[in-house]
Order: C-alpha cells, then sequence, then structure tokens
C-alpha cells in the first residue's frame, strides 16, 4: 500500500507447498503480484506452517513509521484496511462493506461490517478508523509513512458506530486505492501517541484484527505470525496457522535455504536465478508482471 519497487518475477515455492497465502492475505504477497495462488485442498493440508524469505530490514511494526517491506508484510496481515484490492488489483470490500460518492465527488461513506472485535476482545467500530486517519492527519510523526496519500482529506468523522465519512478538499480518483492503508484500534494507540516516534509495536501478541496476529520476532531475523481464528472479512481466514516472515540479506542465501527446505517460498529472485530454478526438482516457479510502483 505504500511506494514500492516493481516485482518483475513471482515467488518460486517448493513443491507441495504452493503459497496459499497469495489468495488468503491479500495485502501481502498479493499486493507484491498482481494475481494470486489458489491451492488444492490437498497443498492446503500439506503443513500448517509457511515459512517466506524478506529480504529488507524487521525492525518495527508500528504502521506508522514502518517503510521495509519485511515489516509492511507482517503489518498487513495483522491491521484491517477498508478497502483491499482483489486478484484483478480491483477494489474490494474488507472492514468497509461498501461505500458511495457524493455527486461533488467530494464526499465518500464508508459503512463497517458489523460486530467485529479486536483481538484483546474490544469492539472495532467506524472510531477506530476516523481516528487512525485523524492521527495521520494532525500528528507529524504517524504521517512519516504515508501521510502523503491523504494529504487532500479535509475532514474524517465517524457519526456512528458503523458508519466512516472522509471529505477531501478535491475530488480524489484514487480514494479507494489510499483508504487500503492499516487501522489500529484507538483503545491500545491512544496512550502511543507521545512516544510514538520511538514505539515499535512489541507488546506480544500485537492487537490487531487481521488474518494473522504477530506473536514474535527477532530483530533482522524473522517475526512469527499466528492465523487469527475470529477473522470473518475478505478473504477469509488463511489455510495456515502459522507464517513466518525469515530475514535473509541477499536472494542467493534464500535460493539456498529453498533448496534446502529451510523456506517455503522466495521471490524478487534475479532473471538468472528464477531460470535456474525454473527446472530444480521439487521447486515451483511462477513469472508474473509486477503491480508495485515507485512514483508517478
Amino acid at each position: 500500500m505504500m511506494s514500492r519497487h516493481p516485482r518483475e518475477l513471482r515467488p518460486v515455492s517448493r513443491s507441495g507447498r504452493v503459497p496459499a497465502w497469495l489468495a488468503l492475505l491479500g495485502l501481502v504477497l498479493a499486493s507484491i503480484a498482481a494475481a494470486a495462488l489458489t491451492p488444492t485442498a490437498s497443498q492446503a493440508a500439506a503443513s500448517s506452517k509457511l515459512t517466506v524469505a524478506v529480504f529488507t530490514q524487521i525492525s518495527t511494526f508500528n504502521p506508522f513509521i514502518a517503510f521495509y517491506d519485511g515489516e509492511l508484510e507482517a503489518i498487513n496481515e495483522i491491521y484491517p484496511v477498508l478497502v483491499q484490492p482483489d486478484n484483478d488489483s480491483k477494489p474490494a470490500a474488507s472492514l468497509a462493506d461498501s461505500w458511495t460518492t457524493s455527486a461533488d465527488k467530494l464526499t465518500w461513506t464508508f459503512k463497517i461490517h458489523p460486530g467485529l472485535k479486536w483481538s484483546d476482545g474490544q469492539p472495532l467500530t467506524a472510531n477506530d478508523v476516523a481516528w487512525t486517519f485523524n492521527l495521520m492527519l494532525t500528528n507529524k510523526t504517524a504521517a512519516t509513512a504515508n501521510g502523503s496519500l491523504i494529504a487532500n482529506f479535509a475532514k474524517v468523522s465517524a457519526p456512528d458506530d458503523s458508519t466512516v465519512v472522509i471529505t477531501t478538499k478535491t475530488p480524489q480518483a484514487n480514494m479507494l486505492y489510499v483508504v487500503g492503508l492499516p487501522i489500529v484500534p484507538q483503545h491500545v494507540w491512544e496512550s502511543k501517541v507521545a512516544g510514538l516516534k520511538d514505539y515499535k509495536n512489541t507488546d506480544f501478541p500485537v492487537v490487531g484484527y487481521g488474518p494473522f496476529t504477530l506473536t514474535g520476532y527477532q530483530t533482522d531475523q524473522y517475526a512469527t505470525l499466528q492465523a487469527n481464528p475470529a477473522y470473518a472479512l475478505p478473504p477469509g481466514k488463511a489455510n495456515y496457522d502459522t507464517v513466518i516472515l525469515r530475514y535473509f540479506a541477499n536472494s542467493d542465501a534464500a535460493v539456498a535455504a529453498l533448496k534446502t527446505g529451510e523456506i517455503d517460498q522466495v521471490d524478487r529472485l534475479t532473471a538468472t536465478e528464477f531460470k535456474t530454478l525454473k527446472g530444480a526438482k521439487d521447486i515451483e516457479a511462477y513469472q508474473q508482471i509486477g503491480a508495485r510502483w515507485t512514483a508517478v
């Protein structure tokens, strides 16, 4: 959901462990590649753990200041978003079941899915959405990673628990893109605002509402995500009980780990690595046009 370099080659995965979370975790690897893979039932049942290579640092899970892919891939799975891209990169329902725009295209109204609760049992409502966006609009630190995306917002309000209203200064054609930013629980984060710059969000298990809950990590080594059994938003619950994001300094090391079975999936390969692995025993290779952008 933030500025990234395009990835031109699809992930490579060990046979029998096709990356099910591509289809089920809409904002992690599905945001890296335009289309997802849908696993068969036997593939999904083959393993309850998926280990994925990441190539950028893992040092914070604070969505207001995180920039690196390794961090964002965890953040995007533990926090909800109003709207998410589907497999064709078109806006699809997530935390918001539906949305409408005013005739002048300045006011957007989102209807929030009812009856949701954060992982600590507290209600998840439109107030959390409004609070998150308003914090980014009024707090310089909170705007560090994504403030530029909502700079055109004039006002965000929650007239009731199931309605979010966003008013923009001028019509905004990419609204359904920018509202794909992580929404955090107000009751947890309002006490963190004073020290937001230094807060790493590692009070495990991290309170969120996504397909997974972040349960642990070691700096620049790995992050552990456990499936959230209560998750009830599209595209549905994950097929894996555990996902481990494992940090590698370079693709050579990751490829070696894939060959030995230490990890199940790797992307961001060089063309040479991709071609070599494409014919390797017990490894399946997928090639796809990247869906990321750096700037326009």
